[in-house]
């Protein structure tokens, strides 16, 4: 159960850096 937990925690973290770079990546373009 803790490694489901652990998996949720670290795809959540990297889909929100992957949207904070797209943030980034589309005001460059701008």
């Amino acid at each position: 159960m803790t490694g489901i937990f652990n998996a949720l925690i670290y795809l959540t973290t990297s889909v929100s850096f992957l949207l904070m770079q797209y943030s980034y990546y589309l005001q460059g373009r701008a």
